[in-house]
This record gives C-alpha cells, structure tokens and sequence, in this order.
C-alpha cells in the first residue's frame, strides 16, 4: 500500500508526462507493426506488459524510502567512500 505522504510528495505533473508518453510510444508501436494481421497486436501487448513491469518497479521504489539506499552505496563500484579521492 502507497503511503499517503509518499502521493503527497510525488510529482504529478511528472508522472502524467510519463503516462502520455507511454501511451503515445505504444499507439507508435501498434501502428508502426501493423499489417493487417495479429502483428500489431503481439507487439503492443509485449510493450503493455514491460510497461506494467516498470509501473511495478515504480511502486517498488516509491514504497522505499531514499535515504535507505545510501547503507547500499559501499556495495556498488567506485562509491566506496575509501574509493573517493579529494
């Protein structure tokens, strides 16, 4: 469940942008593959289902609070704080 601080700070206008985007991309998709047949209809719908992955990663992320990843940061390449010169 979306925290409601999480809807309060989360940037509308932003996601709508998204959402137009995506929606053009696979109108693009759907027209760009159609002949005729179930061609259109197989790529529109692979590009629909990695879409609703991302919407789920999306959520993922948005139910994780940031500043938790920085215990993260020793673990990736080149983040290390020994690893920073200056």
């Amino acid at each position: 469940m979306v925290r409601p601080e999480h809807l309060r700070r989360m940037d509308w206008g932003l996601l709508a942008a998204a959402a137009a985007l995506l929606a053009i991309g696979i109108a693009f998709v759907w027209s760009a593959s159609y002949r005729g047949g179930d061609g259109a209809r197989v790529y529109a719908t692979k590009q629909i289902v990695f879409a609703m992955a991302g919407a789920g990663v999306l959520w993922f992320f948005i139910q994780v609070p940031y500043a938790s990843f920085g215990r993260l940061a020793y673990f990736l390449p080149g983040d290390a704080p020994q690893d920073q010169v200056g």
